[in-house]
């Protein structure tokens, strides 16, 4: 793109773009699911410097500009300050006005009190009115 500034396409649906700092890189939005983000940033790294990632930054609360979080940073990282993660004001009540999550991509493992399967590790979405008539059909 330009100098220090490094994206990479085609591993998702959604792009991600890194900002070279003189000590660690920023992660601006990290693809769908953990496996394409961190095989994403293995690309970067082969033919970049390996830089640690400083600070993650998601620009809007689609999970494919946040789903893939784990695969270039992780929660003890973020929690001991190490990496900073940024995101819009709202963001959490974006998300969750926008879709349920039955399953983070953070989390390692879905519900397994809900009907939907899926992987470890794999987001399972349902928009908020399925949820409302999957959670009435359970009650019944």
């Amino acid at each position: 793109m330009t100098e220090r500034v490094y994206q990479v396409r085609g591993f998702d649906i959604s792009n991600m773009t890194i900002v070279e700092g003189d000590s660690g890189l920023i992660v601006i939005d990290t693809l769908g699911s953990p496996e394409t983000a961190h095989a994403a940033l293995d690309l970067y790294y082969q033919h970049r410097p390996r830089k640690p990632v400083g600070t993650v930054i998601y620009t809007h609360s689609h999970p494919d500009h946040f789903g893939g979080v784990k695969g270039v940073t992780s929660e003890a990282d973020v929690a001991s300050g190490k990496v900073q993660l940024l995101a819009p004001a709202g963001f959490n009540e974006a998300v969750a006005g926008e879709v349920v999550l039955a399953a983070l991509p953070w989390a390692g493992a879905c519900n397994t009190n809900s009907a939907l399967s899926c992987r470890p590790g794999r987001v399972a979405m349902l928009t908020a009115a399925s949820a409302r008539r999957s959670a009435a059909r359970r009650s019944a």
